[in-house]
């Protein structure tokens, strides 16, 4: 469109009309000081001036040249929040004199500009749509991020080079997911744990679609002295979840020196993904007990027996808070010859340790008939809890 200003007084104003070549439009200002019209030739816009009025300004236009095109976004619609209904395709319409219509796409929450094949422009990036009163630009659902929030805007332009610009449509691209999975692998739920405890609390979590898994976090309750652990010690009198390291694989570190020996605990653990959302694991339970402890009561320390030798090895045993005894063995040694019983002779070299019967309370048969008159003999007897601390 061509602009001239043309300053008019009087009468002058209506034979300067005649000086305006062939333009779009011509603007002038006049002097007045009463109603008049004003005529620029067949088909241009006229104007009348106010009786009050002492200056007005006009715009006329010329008919041979059309206003800019008309042109819209009809999908997606300003406002809505699509996911998994989003159709794949931009579309639009504009008048009839369009020869090109173009599509410019903001992810608004990146700040980038759509440039044909990803927002990597930096700024505003039209791409030629197919169409063009009826216009479309194919855009699908991999192109876009779940959570982010766009802005769409059009433009026509038509055979004379007038160009026409849409309203902005916004939109927001949300899959909806479920919340992250989460698992704590150590402690095994239902285990008691001694000597061998790790000292690390460890787990795993994934996202959904989409998402990653931003945080994750642990919480630790001494249900015993029914505190929670604050990072510190067993001091929050309500659940307190303290951050771990790592995401998709974490883990928390929890010495020994933490725990209290006869302790019943419990674990929970928290994901959070990139969309906010919380994922929570079922909780475990473990027991933390020491060592079994395990007593000869015969033979007696230091005696020394012949004829009244009993021919049986026995003792008792007792397990930590949360345990069992599983299992008893014995190793005895022929210290005069330093060979070990192996379960029917004192011949092997290296400390053996023979099963016994029993548990908390067991014994082992050894008749006299494989004692040597005059030798001298150690015992040792170990026990084995449920936590297989020894």
């Amino acid at each position: 469109m061509k602009l001239r200003s043309v300053a008019l007084v009087g009468v002058i104003c209506i034979a300067a009309l005649g000086l305006i070549g062939v333009g779009a439009h011509a603007a002038f200002t006049t002097s007045t000081t009463s109603g008049q019209t004003i005529t620029a030739g067949t088909g241009w816009t006229t104007t009348t001036t106010d009786p009050t009025t002492t200056t007005t300004t006009t715009a006329l236009t010329d008919p041979t040249d059309p206003p800019p095109p008309t042109v819209s976004v009809t999908y997606p619609v300003d406002g809505t929040t699509y996911g998994a209904d989003w159709t794949g395709t931009i579309t639009g319409t504009a008048s009839t004199t369009v020869a090109s219509t173009e599509v410019a796409i903001e992810d608004t929450s990146a700040t980038r500009w759509w440039n044909g094949t990803a927002f990597a422009a930096s700024s505003q990036t039209f791409v030629a749509a197919t169409g063009n009163t009826t216009w479309l630009l194919g855009f699908g659902p991999d192109n876009l991020t779940s959570g982010d929030s766009y802005s769409v805007v059009a433009q026509a332009t038509d055979s004379a080079g007038n160009v026409g610009t849409s309203s902005t449509v916004s939109f927001t691209y949300l899959i909806p997911t479920a919340p992250p999975a989460v698992v704590v692998t150590y402690p095994v739920d239902g285990t008691t744990y001694g000597p061998n405890w790790t000292g690390t609390i460890t787990g795993t979590a994934s996202s959904g679609a989409s998402t990653t898994i931003a945080s994750t976090q642990v919480a630790i309750e001494d249900t015993s002295a029914t505190m929670w652990w604050n990072g510190t010690a067993f001091a929050a009198s309500s659940q307190s979840f303290v951050a771990a390291t790592g995401n998709t694989t974490w883990m928390l570190a929890m010495p020994a020196n933490d725990l209290s020996s006869g302790g019943t605990y419990k674990v929970v653990a928290e994901a959070t993904d990139s969309l906010g959302k919380v994922g929570t694991s079922s909780t475990v339970t473990f027991t933390y007990t020491p060592q079994p402890t395990v007593t000869i009561t015969y033979p007696v320390d230091g005696t020394t027996y012949g004829a009244d030798w009993t021919g049986t090895i026995t003792g008792t045993a007792s397990a930590g808070p949360g345990a069992t005894i599983s299992s008893i063995s014995v190793a005895i040694e022929d210290t005069t010859t330093k060979q070990w019983w192996n379960g029917t002779s004192f011949s092997d070299a290296t400390q053996t340790f023979v099963k016994a019967t029993g548990t908390t309370t067991w014994y082992l048969p050894l008749g006299a008939g494989s004692l040597t008159s005059d030798d001298s003999y150690a015992l040792v007897a170990g026990a084995t809890d449920s936590a297989g601390n020894v």
